[in-house]
């Protein structure tokens, strides 16, 4: 891809909260496309909440 990978890890609850609270990088990464390695766009999207199913919509593989 050309460019570096910077990676964060959050508890679920605050994974959630970032998500609910529109944390503007988490959401461009939910909105963006998506190679999932383990887990797939419903888990994501579940994860999430069910307000921002939508944007786990952009899923690639």
């Amino acid at each position: 891809m050309g460019r570096g990978i910077n990676t964060a890890v959050y508890p679920e609850s605050g994974f959630r909260e970032r998500c609910w609270g529109r944390e503007e990088v988490l959401l461009r990464v939910l909105e963006g496309s998506k190679i999932f390695l383990i887990g797939d766009a419903d888990e994501l999207g579940e994860m999430a909440g069910k307000g921002l199913a939508e944007a786990t919509s952009g899923s690639a593989g």
